[in-house]
């Protein structure tokens, strides 16, 4: 089975706080990923370990038993 995390996701707007929008997109987006029966979808809560970190994507796929991740800002 596929498997997919949604990452934190980063305001590029300096100045402002858009954490919290930001925040609720990647429930959101979490929560329609989670719909699909075929897909494995690691929980939000799960993947924000990685908020503000610069990390290799292949090195926060394995630490989450993940192929695929989705990342925006």
């Amino acid at each position: 089975m596929a498997a997919i995390a949604v990452l934190p996701f980063t305001d590029p707007t300096a100045g402002t706080d858009h954490a919290f929008f930001a925040d609720g997109l990647v429930e959101e987006l979490t929560a329609e990923l989670a719909r699909y029966q075929d897909l494995r979808v690691i929980a939000a809560q799960s993947s924000a370990q990685f908020r503000d970190r610069q990390a290799d994507p292949r090195e926060i796929g394995a630490q989450l038993g993940v192929r695929f991740l989705l990342s925006g800002s």
